[in-house]
């Protein structure tokens, strides 16, 4: 199922079929679950937010950049975006140089969003997040649906 930009999965892995209807505290402990698999692990992604001189950008990298995700205060993992969607934030820092990510910069990443209605929305870490925000990601998605693929589970966007 697309919506918007976003290719969506329930947060099984299965395609949604039957409406769901989480509680914020369900949404909640989902984002949390998620992070305390990360904390601490290394991610490739494409994507992040950059804060720097006192503004913060959402940058797209030509390159993909392997961040650690650093310890996180907990108001940034249940950050709401309305009542039904959870999009967490992840403090994390590069683990080598990049060439488009300042120096001293403070960092973060959004990995996946929780709908209350039971999809996900994926985020910046990994190669779905690639695929889904590449040039050719509106082909990839719907080359996906057509063989019935899914967003990978965290798990396999993590490089331990």
């Amino acid at each position: 199922m697309a919506i918007g930009f976003f290719d969506v999965t329930s947060h099984a892995g299965a395609q949604h079929a039957a409406p769901v209807h989480l509680s914020a505290a369900q949404l909640t402990e989902w984002a949390l679950s998620d992070y305390r698999q990360t904390v601490g692990k290394t991610v490739q992604v494409t994507r992040l937010k950059i804060y720097s001189g006192g503004r913060a950008e959402y940058r797209r990298l030509s390159q993909p950049a392997l961040v650690r995700v650093l310890e996180t205060r907990r108001p940034k993992l249940e950050t709401f975006a309305c009542r039904d969607l959870v999009i967490p934030e992840y403090s994390v820092e590069l683990v080598e140089p990049h060439p488009e990510v300042p120096r001293n910069a403070k960092l973060g990443l959004h990995p996946r969003s929780f709908c209350g209605d039971g999809r996900t929305y994926p985020g910046d870490m990994g190669p779905e997040a690639a695929i889904a925000t590449g040039a050719f990601g509106a082909v990839a998605r719907r080359l996906r649906r057509a063989l019935g693929m899914v967003p990978a589970a965290v798990s396999d966007l993590v490089l331990h």
